[in-house]
């Protein structure tokens, strides 16, 4: 076949999306810039979608850029649209780039507003004293954010401004947000990455501003009660104490599951239900988000406006639907605060006010614009939170919810108004199961790459209890935090534990049901980025060209079949090294016994489950083990992992890798490669990938380079909860 007739089918399959009249003699180039250009009322749609770009793009740097880079490209920018302001093609790619280095800049103030001092290495066990700001309810204690904290033994220079310490006990003095209290705890810094690509906390805790984390020894002691907080500090205060009034009235998992549907303090509730519950796809019901805002929304107006319609008086003389929107509204802006205000309820809030806004002035609330409005000022405010999962879940959800109802909106608008009761049953019912499915669909991608896990039967799971939370759970609840000031919260607070009995049983019942779970090893980023390219183009754009996100999605699927596993992970401190090997990992070190949280971190990455571990492991597939340490021999390579100091000196002459948890003082002209104690201090944890016939090395600090975040990675590797 000649070259003329391949470029022919080939410019043929890229006009399919078009039609049988899209395809022309134009260049192909020619006719996409025409479809963009006659989508201009979806453009506004990208604005989130460029500003997440520029925000990307500024935390994927290894080093802190100059300040001026941004502005000058969005000074560009600008210019070139108002030179070229006929020029619609030219003005779109300006605009995108404007928008891009907006969310760049956005990143880089963000980064500068929340600037404080870090913890350099382990202190303590010393006496601290300092003002609560946040307090969180755990199964076996709680969990203390204090301010302004005064250490023994720390200049006040050193001395974080903020920090994060568990109180590892039961017993002790009520606490509440603003006391001030005195602990005696050991402090560490921020934990770094358990592995090169894993989830960064010391990023997370830096835009918390938390400086240092820690536990305490004993309880806390009350040393002094405020009376005057600032507005955060009454918040919080009054957030925990109706989580507390909710866990005397319902006690054990049903009083910690009712306190996080209504404080959103999810910490009380025991590791098997938050396991069963993700294992059966209703995790997000734990999680205050679009669902809850919307149920609380919807039932405060529907009861408003119903109470008001039966006075004919003012039901015939002024708009009781915008009234009851306003009341809705207010209703949800009190949710969203007594909750906590993440980021999903402040997604949920800020789509509920243009919804709600829209009903006062008689439009039409529920379209994507709202989408992008709500991401927009996400991203402007908080943009490190486009790399969190709830931030990815929870548009991911609604994004393709809207995408899908917009759809079959014109297909089955008919279909309700013309229904009985009993066919209305059926079409609620269904809805339920195709909402389920579509956000299960759209969500899957980021669920498998952030908890390496599917629930294969969350729709069947989701059909039970969504419905009952809606009509039964959160009505409930509303009706106990109303009643609650009056002392008769219990009429509704009783009700409410009967629902989440139920629907505890309904998780319980489904998590352990064979097949169930699908666990999935960690693939790239690209694979991700390569979907959410897919997904966006397939939901943001109207025409028939939005099929070939399909291809992208496609693609990200063979991508992700595909992932690359080490065939050695080092713990940052040089304690504990796991070995892929007979579909499992070996966990092998002087802190085997330990580490149990990098041990899940590591065994979740590679899709595997937890299991007994053997340190050291007997003899099998080139891995041999002894007190001293242990040798891998895979393809022409020799690894040696050593933790005695007295194994290197058979090691260095024999081995092609050393990876050693003391210093390397001796010569080891052996070795290709010598990692020690220092370079892992300096360097981070380590993963040794196979590539062909050769071995690739790559640590944290080649993945993060220097950032304010990353700060000084001494005393930064023990385990944090």
């Amino acid at each position: 076949m000649g070259q003329g007739v391949w470029r022919k089918y080939l410019k043929l399959l890229a006009f399919l999306p078009f039609g049988r009249d899209g395809y022309t003699d134009l260049p192909i180039w020619h006719t996409y810039a025409g479809v963009l250009l006659n989508e201009y009322h979806r453009w506004i749609l990208w604005v989130p979608v460029f500003l997440g770009i520029g925000v990307g793009v500024y935390f994927s740097l290894k080093f802190e850029p100059a300040w001026y880079a941004a502005p000058a490209i969005l000074t560009l920018c600008l210019i070139i649209i108002w030179k070229y302001k006929a020029r619609k093609l030219i003005v779109f790619l300006s605009l995108a780039g404007a928008v891009l280095a907006a969310g760049f800049i956005a990143a880089e103030l963000r980064t500068l507003s929340v600037a404080h001092t870090v913890l350099d290495k382990e202190h303590g066990p010393a006496r601290i004293t300092g003002q609560v700001s946040s307090v969180e309810t755990r199964p076996r204690g709680l969990r203390l954010t204090i301010d302004n904290p005064v250490v023994r033994w720390l200049e006040a220079f050193e001395t974080p401004q903020r920090i994060r310490i568990n109180i590892n006990t039961s017993t002790g003095e009520d606490i509440l947000p603003g006391d001030w209290v005195r602990v005696y705890a050991v402090l560490r810094p921020p934990q770094e990455p358990a592995t090169p690509h894993a989830f960064d906390f010391q990023r997370y805790a830096y835009f918390k501003e938390i400086g240092a984390t820690g536990f305490s020894y004993g309880a806390a002691e009350v040393i002094h009660q405020s009376k005057s907080m600032p507005i955060p500090s009454m918040l919080e205060h009054l957030r925990v104490t109706i989580g507390n009034k909710i866990r005397e009235r319902l006690t054990g998992t049903t009083g910690a599951i009712a306190a996080a549907l209504i404080t959103g303090d999810r910490g009380a509730i025991p590791e098997a239900t938050v396991d069963a519950m993700r294992d059966a796809g209703l995790a997000h019901l734990l999680a205050i988000s679009g669902l809850h805002i919307g149920l609380v929304a919807g039932f405060v107006f529907f009861c408003v406006r119903a109470i008001l319609a039966l006075i004919p008086p003012i039901a015939l003389r002024y708009p009781i639907k915008s009234w009851a929107a306003v009341i809705a509204l207010c209703a949800a802006l009190s949710y969203t605060l007594i909750s906590g205000a993440t980021v999903p309820t402040l997604r949920a809030f800020a789509m509920m006010a243009l919804v709600l806004g829209a009903v006062m002035i008689g439009r039409r609330g529920i379209s994507m614009r709202l989408v992008a409005w709500a991401a927009t000022v996400i991203l402007l405010l908080r943009p490190e939170s486009l790399f969190g999962a709830s931030f990815q879940l929870s548009f991911a959800a609604v994004t393709g919810l809207i995408a899908a109802y917009e759809y079959l909106n014109q297909r089955f608008s008919g279909l309700w108004r013309t229904s009985g009761m009993i066919r209305r049953l059926a079409l609620y019912a269904c809805g339920v199961g195709f909402s389920t499915v579509v956000a299960s669909v759209s969500t899957a991608p980021f669920a498998a790459f952030h908890f390496h896990q599917l629930a294969s039967y969350g729709l069947l799971s989701n059909l039970v209890a969504v419905p009952l939370t809606a009509m039964w759970v959160m009505p409930s609840a509303l009706l106990g935090i109303v009643l609650m000031p009056f002392g008769m919260d219990s009429l509704g607070l009783v009700p409410m534990g009967w629902g989440i009995d139920i629907v505890v049983s309904v998780a319980e019942t489904v998590a352990p049901l064979p097949g169930n779970v699908k666990l999935i090893p960690q693939f790239s980023m690209t694979a991700l980025l390569t979907f959410v390219a897919g997904g966006l183009w397939l939901c943001l754009w109207s025409r028939a060209w939005r099929l070939l996100g399909i291809v992208a999605v496609s693609a990200a699927l063979v991508i992700a079949a595909n992932p690359r596993q080490p065939i050695v992970i080092v713990a940052p401190n040089g304690e504990l090294f796991g070995i892929s090997m007979n579909d499992t990992l070996a966990i092998v070190g002087p802190g085997a016994n330990g580490n149990r949280f990098t041990q899940r971190v590591w065994f979740e990455r590679a899709g595997l489950k937890n299991s007994p571990f053997r340190n050291p492991p007997p003899d099998d597939h080139g891995l041999r083990c002894d007190l001293q340490g242990c040798a891998l021999t895979t393809y022409e390579s020799s690894i040696a992992l050593i933790w005695e100091e007295s194994a290197l000196l058979e090691d260095c002459w024999r081995s092609d890798v050393i990876i050693s948890a003391v210093p390397v003082r001796m010569n080891c002209a052996g070795p290709s490669v010598v990692i020690d104690r220092f370079d892992l201090w300096r360097d981070g944890a380590h993963a040794i990938y196979i590539n062909g016939d050769t071995l690739e090395i790559e640590n944290t600090f080649q993945t993060r380079g220097t950032r304010p975040w990353t700060g000084n990675r001494k005393g930064a590797n023990n385990d944090q909860s």
